[in-house]
């Protein structure tokens, strides 16, 4: 009992004396070292809490940002559809016209080899036989060309076929397969089938030089390029080069002339023309003309919403 007793009294006497203020300092660094603690673990709480909540935002802005753009996107394609659209229509008569010049210039020479014949009428005859074809070949691919550098593509219900057709025109020309007017049969057979091969530069080389600026009127807005009329392209192909001794100044005009470009262009397309004006009926290559042809009565029938064109040059494809 005298033990227990002296104990608390050494307990009391250290709480109320000098040990007990020592105590007191301990107990309350003990308590302001836990609320620190415990502040610090708010914080840190708070803080991740914050941070998740701001990334939550910033994925959601993300997810606004990325509906947004995709709703522009969406607004800017049916824009460009409506001006596909627009500009097709304006062009769909001049191409169209211009494929059915080309096929019926394409079908006169398979049935009756034209060239040679007019070739042997007289030099008027011939020259206009001569430039006309050249023409109507260099018109439709200067409208393909208008086509691929205002509308680079084309869109829509039904354009499937239309570009497939413009395509397949396209290799037509170009290549030696069998199928662009190679025959099958033994070389000696078939010794001119290579007449009107044109390579892909080149098509598109001769389409360039028939482009020029369409001028504004009410009828024609938004379409900025056309294809030069028969008058300009034959005052190009008969444009002459300053004879010698003419002035610095003539020749760097000659040299920089759309006439000269246009000449030089068309060499390889004039070159194939004169061979056919030499050739006999017996002679004359007719496979890769023929299937030009018939793809270009394919084209005007896509075009023109027409009853599929079947009738054409008589030939074993």
């Amino acid at each position: 009992m005298s033990s227990s007793s002296g104990d608390s009294n050494i307990f009391t006497t250290v709480l109320s004396g000098e040990g007990g203020s020592k105590w007191q300092i301990v107990i309350a660094l003990l308590a302001s070292s836990v609320g620190f603690v415990v502040a610090i673990v708010n914080s840190a709480f708070a803080y991740f809490r914050d941070k998740k909540q701001m990334e939550e935002l910033a994925a959601q802005e993300r997810r606004f940002e990325a509906f947004k753009k995709e709703l522009e996107d969406k607004q800017r394609r049916l824009v460009r559809y409506e001006n596909v659209q627009e500009l097709m229509k304006q062009y769909k008569k001049p191409l169209l016209q211009s494929a059915f010049d080309l096929q019926s210039r394409l079908a006169n020479q398979v049935r009756s080899n034209f060239l040679c014949k007019f070739a042997n009428q007289g030099d008027r005859d011939k020259e206009y036989a001569r430039l006309n074809m050249a023409f109507v070949i260099a018109e439709f691919l200067g409208w393909l060309e208008v086509i691929r550098q205002e509308i680079v593509f084309i869109v829509g219900e039904g354009t499937a076929n239309l570009n497939m057709i413009i395509d397949a025109i396209k290799f037509q020309f170009t290549g030696d397969t069998p199928c662009q007017g190679k025959s099958n049969e033994p070389k000696e057979a078939d010794e001119h089938w290579q007449v009107l091969q044109l390579y892909a530069g080149e098509l598109r080389a001769i389409g360039e030089v028939m482009l020029t600026e369409r001028a504004d009127d009410d009828d024609n807005t938004g379409s900025n390029l056309a294809v030069i009329g028969y008058a300009e392209f034959q005052r190009r192909c008969n444009a002459t080069e300053p004879e010698d001794g003419a002035l610095p100044i003539e020749v760097a005009e000659w040299k920089s002339s759309k006439a000269r470009l246009q000449q030089e262009t068309l060499k390889p397309l004039m070159h194939w023309i004169d061979k056919l004006m030499e050739l006999d009926d017996k002679s004359t290559p007719t496979k890769r003309m023929t299937m030009l042809q018939v793809l270009l009565c394919k084209l005007i029938d896509v075009l023109d919403n027409a009853v599929p064109y079947e009738v054409g040059p008589e030939y074993d494809l």
